[in-house]
């Protein structure tokens, strides 16, 4: 049975409802953890070293390079790195790069990758957002083996396509990537594992979690904190809070507010009223008594909803007031952010706040454990 049938329907959270402006949610990686800034920042130091007239210039020069019928793949290459620094937002420019990368594509008898050239491409084109001509590329097998054999670059391109919503070409690259690495014994680097549960979460379907379970069973041991938060909010999107309390339960004693604020709702969700009093009581608990710097623990849009399937769910007024007093002291003391929950989801982790502390001096009884 739901609970709250104003706020909780398919997807189950209102919270967690893809409207048009959660595009400004999808974003996982920064520019700097992809080496994007990097390229930024030389592209900026070289075009303003030159006038528009040298930037012409060096333009017509690799146009006229590529059609030489004979040329070293390193002339190439090199004119191609500057190009790609100085290259304008048009159709000509980019037309000009997939013409240098078929020449390039052409040579047979050097190991292009290590140029290094796939990477700068990727960083070109996901800085003028060109995901159509990324997927282009990719879907050719010879510029895919030649240009982009390496994790950095396939990263760059999953985020691409996951900022643009290009979710069946991203899993549909991922599952050649995953089995072509299989055949080899390497692994997918966990950063894209991530990307694949941001997409199942983002698709939200019976499909795409079960999927993202499979994943789960599949590859638990590269499972970090950030793939489990995405899963476990899909699983109760899907209505099975009991697998949301499941997954995050390999966290502990993580303490990140999604976490905790997920935990919250799957409880929630099954109307377990007297386990949501001892879950938040916990939190009290050792964050009172530990000194603890009083910081955000959990969402404001949480503890509210909690309070409205108590109001109209829970019959127990001992249990109801029980709530109030929680939340007024959860309140008082700033343990409660106003973010909602998506927002949440999707920021950089932090540090876990509560992995330090000893659990056993606190003489907390051993039930505490069952909720962390």
């Amino acid at each position: 049975m739901n609970i709250l049938p104003s706020l909780i329907r398919p997807p189950i959270l209102s919270a967690f409802r893809h409207t048009e402006h959660s595009v400004v949610l999808r974003k996982i990686y920064t520019a700097q953890q992809l080496s994007v800034d990097k390229y930024l920042k030389d592209r900026q130091h070289i075009r303003m070293s030159l006038q528009d007239d040298s930037i012409k210039l060096k333009k017509a020069k690799l146009k006229n390079i590529i059609k030489m019928p004979a040329i070293p793949s390193s002339q190439i290459v090199n004119q191609l790195t500057e190009f790609m620094h100085l290259i304008d937002d048009t159709d000509d420019d980019f037309r000009l790069l997939e013409q240098a990368l078929n020449k390039l594509k052409s040579a047979q008898t050097e190991n292009l990758r290590k140029y290094a050239i796939g990477r700068i491409v990727m960083k070109t084109l996901y800085h003028f957002k060109k995901d159509q001509l990324a997927i282009k590329f990719y879907n050719d097998a010879n510029f895919r083996d030649k240009f982009f054999g390496s994790k950095q670059t396939h990263l760059i391109f999953f985020d691409l396509l996951y900022k643009h919503s290009e979710y069946t070409e991203l899993l549909k690259h991922f599952e050649e990537l995953r089995k072509q690495l299989d055949s080899k014994q390497q692994i997918i680097t966990r950063s894209i594992y991530v990307l694949i549960f941001a997409v199942c979460y983002q698709q939200n379907t019976e499909e795409s979690f079960k999927y993202a379970q499979s994943l789960n069973e599949q590859y638990d041991k590269k499972i970090t904190q950030a793939h489990c938060i995405f899963l476990s909010a899909l699983a109760l999107n899907q209505n099975a809070p009991h697998l949301t309390n499941q997954f995050l339960s390999t966290l502990w004693p993580s303490a990140h507010e999604a976490i905790i604020s997920l935990r919250l709702l799957a409880f929630l969700k099954m109307h377990k009223f007297v386990d949501v009093l001892q879950f938040l009581r916990s939190i009290l608990l050792i964050y009172d008594n530990n000194k603890t710097p009083k910081t955000d623990v959990i969402s404001n849009e949480a503890i509210e909803m909690a309070g409205q399937v108590f109001d109209e769910s829970c019959q127990d007024e001992r249990l109801r007031n029980d709530f109030q007093q929680m939340r007024d002291n959860l309140q008082t003391h700033g343990y409660c952010v106003e973010k909602t929950i998506n927002k949440m989801i999707f920021e950089p982790f932090r540090e876990a706040k509560m992995t330090t502390l000893n659990y056993e001096r606190l003489s907390i009884q051993s039930e505490f454990n069952q909720f962390f």
